[in-house]
């Protein structure tokens, strides 16, 4: 084993011997390349994938946590001017719980919690005032944990009961500012969704009097009624769409159980009346009227009472219909008499008043698309359909609805384009551009390396000749030294193997190669 060492050091050195000093300095550049990229590779894939733990923080709860971390030896890179902290991946869910477990980040609203502990000699402005506090703190943190929603602040305006308030001094306000995460948008549904949440929780919170605003200034709630059916045009159009998709649902059920999974298209269009009506109605029956009195009158011109000058004599009676026996005479002379009837009847009366509130369908257009088979259908199977689609909707003709079947050959679907085969690959992007990265790098030094050594050896033709001749020469050294005795070469490679065993399996390997 020495001597081999020793060996390679004389090749060594007869090497270095031969060069001269450009070559030299080349390979002292190649060497000092090749440590420099070996060491950058190394390096470069050592070093951690960060990944983001918490963003948009502020500056004391970044500063807070960056502490916490590095007590716990754990790397960190700040981002983002300092509101963003990324962690190793490997200790991202760790430094979640260890940071949860402390309390950060913290959340600067307030909650109920201010009366867990009960404060003696609050005054009752005080009490009222905390409990808004409370409430607009459980409020924004509501909000908060809602998709897309970075942070939440909420300002309540709460009516003072007094005696004497009228109808609108009792109603409460509410606005809400939100601050989204980077450049999202909420939808109307999630905006209409925090309106409705407030309106109710707070007491006296109508939903027309909260109002939603994002951190750049946007309203996002639109002018609303409490009466009104529809609060916007756009709920009306999504109440339009999924009235529509429902009655496509029924009707492409049936076709599909009929004619085949495919073999059949349906579109419907619906015009809907979101308008608030009112019918007032007033019916007379006088087929059923009641009397309620009559009264008779009756008047006798022709003569005059022995016992006086004479005068208008006649007879007056009224009469009761609901007594007629309470009859009341009055008895004149003459013969010649005049009868005038009064009755008071009752008409029974009937008043209708109809309200039309709510979503009306005005008309319905249904388009049926049936894929044509090898002979074209009859006229009676495809009369069939067509009534079989109209009694599922609810085809009215009175409202003016139309169905529309037609028949045509289907396009065969084109094939979904396939995935690139490096999209299906088992490992990422990064790593397998660090691969291949490490494999050029390395390819590149061992080229460079070998054009070095073929350079030196066709500028120095000679280097092999000494080392040959030192191969040769330290071999017939070897030879040519006096045998032992073989007790002596016995005890000798006893002494050996049991000193070192790996010398002795390089002194019988290198004998063996001598030998050959």
């Amino acid at each position: 084993m020495r001597d081999s060492v020793n060996m390679l050091k004389k090749q060594v050195q007869e090497i270095w011997r031969q060069f001269g000093a450009p070559q030299r300095m080349s390979v002292i550049t190649s060497l000092l390349v090749a440590i420099a990229v070996i060491s950058g590779l190394i390096y470069w894939g050592s070093r951690p994938d960060f990944r983001l733990l918490y963003g948009s923080l502020s500056l004391e709860d970044a500063a807070q946590i960056r502490e916490k971390l590095e007590d716990a030896k754990i790397p960190v890179r700040i981002g983002q001017s300092g509101t963003s902290i990324s962690v190793p991946a490997s200790e991202l869910y760790t430094a979640r719980l260890m940071l949860a477990s402390a309390g950060l980040p913290k959340d600067s609203s307030t909650g109920f919690e201010l009366f867990e502990q009960p404060k003696f000699g609050l005054t009752d402005f005080a009490q009222k005032v905390n409990y808004q506090r409370a409430l607009q703190g459980e409020l924004e943190r509501t909000i908060s944990s809602m998709q897309g929603i970075r942070s939440a602040r909420v300002m309540l305006v709460l009516p003072k009961e007094h005696l004497f308030a009228s109808e609108d001094e009792r109603k409460a306000q509410a606005s809400v500012l939100i601050t989204l995460n980077g450049s999202g948008a909420v939808g109307s549904a999630q905006v209409q969704s925090i309106v409705h949440l407030l309106a109710s929780s707070v007491q006296s919170l109508d939903p027309s009097q909260v109002t939603v605003s994002d951190q750049t200034g946007r309203l996002l709630t639109q002018s609303m009624s409490s009466d009104s059916v529809m609060q916007s045009g756009s709920e009306q159009l999504e109440v339009q769409e999924r009235t529509e998709q429902r009655l496509v649902a029924k009707a492409q059920d049936i076709l599909d159980r009929a004619l085949g999974l495919g073999n059949s298209i349906v579109r419907v269009n619906v015009a809907l009346d979101f308008s608030d009506q009112e019918q007032r109605n007033q019916t007379y029956d006088a087929e059923s009227r009641v009397a309620l009195s009559e009264r008779i009158v009756s008047e006798d011109k022709s003569g005059g009472s022995s016992g006086g000058a004479g005068g208008a004599a006649g007879v007056t009676a009224s009469v009761s219909v609901s007594d007629p026996s309470n009859m009341k005479v009055d008895n004149g002379g003459g013969k010649d008499k005049t009868e005038e009837t009064y009755a008071e009847y009752v008409v029974p009366t009937t008043v209708t008043t109809i309200r039309q509130k709510g979503v009306r369908m005005d008309k319905l257009s249904v388009a049926v698309c049936i894929a044509q088979g090898e002979s074209p259908r009859t006229p009676e199977q495809m009369k069939a359909i067509s009534d079989l689609v109209a009694s599922a909707l609810g085809v009215d003709p009175s409202r003016s609805d139309t169905i529309q079947i037609a028949e045509m050959p289907f396009v065969a679907p084109q094939e979904p384009a396939k995935a690139n085969w490096w999209e299906d690959l088992p490992v990422s992007y990064d790593s397998l551009f660090k691969g291949v990265g490490g494999i050029v790098a390395l390819g590149f030094v061992f080229g460079a390396s070998r054009k070095v050594k073929s350079a030196l050896l066709a500028s120095n033709p000679s280097i092999e000749v000494p080392i040959n001749e030192a191969q040769e020469q330290e071999q017939e050294r070897i030879m040519k030294e006096e045998p032992f005795e073989l007790e002596d070469q016995l005890a000798r490679v006893n002494e050996m193997a049991r000193g070192n065993p790996k010398t002795v399996a390089a002194w019988i390997s290198n004998a063996a190669d001598w030998s050959a």
